[in-house]
């Protein structure tokens, strides 16, 4: 299955407890999202991964609940950098 996953930089309006509270640099948001998408592509249950601007493209023979559930993890390490949006499966 193929799914499209969009995700944007944490800003201080989002007010995560965990975290500074601070305006993110775009670099900054770049390193943790390219660490997120190397970690994504590590993961044996992953067939392919890329990004294009905000948007994380995955393909699995996992079902949409279970790939959140595994990814949960990671955007769980990244939770001061990266926001997750939502994610649409694909044809």
């Amino acid at each position: 299955m193929k799914y499209k996953i969009k995700v944007r930089k944490v800003n201080r309006e989002d007010q995560i407890a965990e975290c500074f509270n601070n305006d993110i640099e775009q670099d900054e948001y770049n390193i943790h999202l390219n660490l997120l998408i190397e970690d994504i592509s590590n993961k044996r249950i992953i067939d392919k991964v890329s990004l294009d601007d905000n948007i994380i493209s995955i393909e699995t023979p996992l079902k949409e609940n279970e790939l959140l559930e595994e990814l949960k993890k990671l955007f769980g390490r990244e939770l001061c950098y990266i926001n997750y949006i939502d994610i649409n499966q694909i044809a």
